[in-house]
């Protein structure tokens, strides 16, 4: 791979991850608040279609920081202190969507399913899949949106801690990159 083609590697995928802290920065303060405001019918309604357009949003992120992440790892496997970096990176990534994966889909799967009218869920194979952990109601939704704003913060602090952490790797290639070419 030419110099060019690195930087342009580093700048996919410093530009995603940053990006995808940053839309997780948001879900979690402008979003989180918003639904903090919200009464239990209304964040229930509210919810589950936002979070497919986050979703449309932050996908995309999320799968080019993970191409990003292992092309540059795999670019710097013979560089141990490099490669050390990526893996880190790759580690936050990982442990951001098993919080989402284990924490929040369930939760966000019984915010789908609460906004089911009875009979539209009798008549629905899509309720069978969201209300697979329950649905929520309007007595346990503020305990629901409280945990799912906390369960939140790790993920952003991963997200942010990821892009610092690559951004640490693509500065010592940088640094490398400058010395050899002023030789």
């Amino acid at each position: 791979m030419t110099a060019e083609d690195r930087r342009k590697l580093h700048i996919l995928t410093i530009f995603s991850a940053a990006a995808f802290a940053g839309g997780n920065l948001f879900i979690g303060l402008s979003m989180g608040a918003y639904w903090l405001s919200l009464g239990p019918e209304d964040y229930i309604a509210a919810f589950f279609t936002q979070w497919l357009r986050f979703l449309l949003t932050i996908m995309p992120l999320l799968l080019m920081t993970l191409y990003g992440l292992i092309r540059s790892a795999a670019l710097d496997k013979d560089d141990p202190a490099r490669w050390r970096l990526w893996r880190r990176a790759l580690a936050f990534w990982i442990a951001t969507c098993l919080i989402t994966l284990v924490f929040h889909m369930p939760l966000n799967l019984r915010l789908g399913a609460a906004t089911f009218t009875a009979e539209e869920a009798a008549g629905s194979a899509l309720y069978g899949v969201l209300s697979i952990f329950g649905t929520v109601t309007t007595e346990n939704a503020g305990f629901t949106r409280a945990i799912w704003l906390l369960g939140h913060i790790p993920r952003v602090l991963l997200a942010i801690a990821l892009s610092i952490v690559a951004m640490q790797a693509v500065f010592q290639w940088h640094e490398i990159e400058s010395k050899t070419s002023l030789s």
